[in-house]
């Protein structure tokens, strides 16, 4: 069987996927600001196998950047050679990664733009995004959830290799952790699963404990063992995935543990390309996740609160007290 889940394994590997919730006040996004020229000028991406979505962007000065779109991963990433190259200081942070903790960087963004969006006072993670190379070849940078939530929808067409985004979206800044993850309930053999909504994955990911013990009673095709980066599980066909009137099936990545960072409630990750709908729309106002092909189906959004896991410091009150990470 060949591995039919894919992952952005640099950004399991490195990223701050659901890292955190509480964050100092005056902190991460707490002045951002976004700025759109036009709401329905579409923005071009490129889809890298066949899922993760990579749109050129700017940054300061330097322009012709590749960012990976991830809402899986909390806070946006800045490869550390892009900050090195523009001179951008950095504080020490640690993130938890599925339970591993890892020593990154911090630093501030003046501005970033992506098409007609652009983001102004913009915290970032600064990490080695080239470490792995599956998906990481040429990205400079990782547009994560802090950012996406900022808009009212994005809506993601993969036939037409486009994103719409909509500003007008208000956002509580002074409650970071209200952005750290969007989940939607899937239904599933009749029963419920409330998996993370994850451009960043390609089908889906489920934790075994926490299946057992809330629906054992789903079935899932035969098991082969399989790796993910460093997650080793198994792979299996779950059929019975009801979106609106339709059933499908999709290959989902079992691994036995969920992450303690976690709340007891996630059951795992769900790839916007795991139900082969050709456009997926975010609402953040109604809120909602529609899945759009011949037909349309409209599933909740809920919002998913992280354990309070990483530690990023506030700005320093002198730049002798600012580090650079090498």
């Amino acid at each position: 069987m060949t591995n039919a889940i894919r992952i952005a394994c640099a950004f399991l590997l490195v990223s701050p996927k659901l890292a955190g919730a509480e964050t100092p006040r005056n902190d991460v996004g707490q002045n951002c600001e976004l700025q759109m020229e036009s709401d329905d000028d579409p923005i071009p991406f490129q889809s890298r196998g066949g899922f993760l979505i990579v749109v050129d962007g700017k940054l300061g000065p330097l322009s012709g950047l590749k960012f990976a779109l991830d809402t899986g991963t909390t806070h946006s990433v800045l490869d550390v050679k892009l900050a090195d190259k523009l001179s951008l200081s950095h504080r020490s942070a640690t993130v938890l990664n599925f339970d591993r903790r890892l020593k990154v960087g911090s630093s501030n963004v003046p501005e970033l733009q992506i098409g007609a969006l652009r983001v102004r006072n913009l915290r970032v993670i600064v990490a080695a995004l080239g470490d792995s190379p599956k998906f990481a070849d040429g990205i400079d940078g990782v547009i994560g959830l802090d950012v996406i939530h900022l808009c009212r929808s994005v809506r993601i067409d993969f036939n037409e290799k486009r994103l719409v985004c909509r500003s007008g979206h208000t956002v509580d800044m002074a409650q970071p952790d209200k952005s750290q993850a969007v989940g939607v309930r899937l239904d599933v053999q009749g029963q419920k699963l409330l998996l993370i909504l994850d451009t960043g994955v390609n089908d889906i990911v489920l934790f075994k404990d926490r299946i057992q013990k809330k629906v054992p009673r789903l079935k899932l095709g035969k098991r082969d063992a399989g790796r993910e980066g460093w997650l080793v599980g198994e792979f299996a066909l779950l059929q019975g995935i009801r979106v609106g009137l339709e059933e499908s099936q999709a290959y989902v990545f079992l691994i036995q543990k969920a992450p303690q960072s976690l709340p007891a409630d996630i059951d795992g990750f769900l790839g916007v390309r795991a139900l082969n709908f050709p456009s997926v729309e975010l609402n953040f106002e109604t809120p909602g996740v529609s899945f759009i092909g011949t037909k349309t189906a409209t599933l909740a959004l809920n919002g998913a609160k992280t354990l309070s896991d990483m530690k990023i410091p506030n700005e320093p009150k002198s730049s002798k007290q600012e580090k650079k990470l090498r």
